[in-house]
């Protein structure tokens, strides 16, 4: 399994996680769950649910200087609590 949190133009790391199987499915996840964000979020916590529409109004091209950093998804979090 691995993670992939996504980096912006000015290499800031953005505060979202994308899991998959593959490292390509782990940064289409953080992307999708970057561009999705401002829907998922309602001020407290992430209880929206995005619409159909939502989906598939995210850019399916990454734009230039976008990066990805992918790594194995750790087995526990800060604090030490297993990820099951």
């Amino acid at each position: 399994m691995w993670w992939a949190d996504v980096l912006s133009p000015a290499n800031q790391m953005l505060a979202c996680v994308g899991g998959g199987p593959t490292l390509s499915e782990a940064a289409a996840a953080a992307w999708v769950d970057f561009c999705l964000w401002a829907w998922w979020f309602d001020g407290e916590t992430c209880s929206r649910i995005p619409t159909w529409e939502q989906y598939l109004g995210v850019p399916r091209i990454v734009p230039p200087c976008w990066r990805f950093e992918v790594y194995a998804a750790p087995t526990s979090v800060p604090g030490g609590d297993k990820i099951q």
